[in-house]
């Protein structure tokens, strides 16, 4: 069993958390370089540094199912941060996955995430910049860009009372047959 680091000394933490299938979810970060216009790219692969640029880092790559893996920013930049989480292994989808990621800010859960409905092996879950905390919560086959967002499609901000009932209608699957 792994525990996810706590401490007053991270800014943040993304832990994932799914059942036994698909066996294989990772966890994956974006964000800026301070100094640079490149960003870093935190996963499996290539694991960061809470001590040194990019002040983020991967404690462990689950392949057997459940997690956690937790994703942890010990020094925040200026910028926009991208989480998202990628299926690996084969078998079984995001959406059925009873995957969930717990944001922390500080030891304090401020959000929780749930896959939607939707098929394909990329779950692009949010995107942070600053203390705003912006759902994406969408599902497709392409690996989100590593390039920091420039507008694109409606976002959905989270600072309003009934925003998670927006969010729930937003995702339902459209009417099929007649209506009213």
């Amino acid at each position: 069993l792994f525990m996810s680091p706590t401490g007053t000394s991270f800014v943040w933490r993304a832990v994932l958390s799914w059942g036994s299938t698909p066996s294989d979810l990772d966890s994956h970060l974006t964000g800026p370089i301070s100094g640079s216009s490149s960003r870093f790219h935190v996963y499996f692969s290539s694991r960061g540094s809470l001590i040194a640029s990019p002040f983020a880092n991967l404690d462990v790559d689950v392949t057997s199912g459940y997690g956690p893996e937790t994703i942890t920013i010990a020094q925040q930049i200026a910028g926009v941060y991208r989480y998202y989480v990628n299926q690996w292994s084969s078998g079984g989808e995001i959406k059925t996955s009873n995957a969930r990621v717990d944001l922390y800010q500080g030891n304090t859960l401020v959000r929780q995430f749930y896959p939607p409905l939707q098929t394909g092996t990329y779950w692009t879950v949010f995107e942070l910049d600053g203390t705003t905390i912006t759902s994406i919560n969408t599902i497709g086959s392409v690996q989100p860009s590593l390039l920091a967002p420039t507008g694109g499609p409606l976002r959905l901000r989270w600072a309003q009372p009934g925003d998670e009932l927006r969010e729930l209608l937003r995702n339902l699957p459209p009417k099929s047959g007649g209506g009213f």
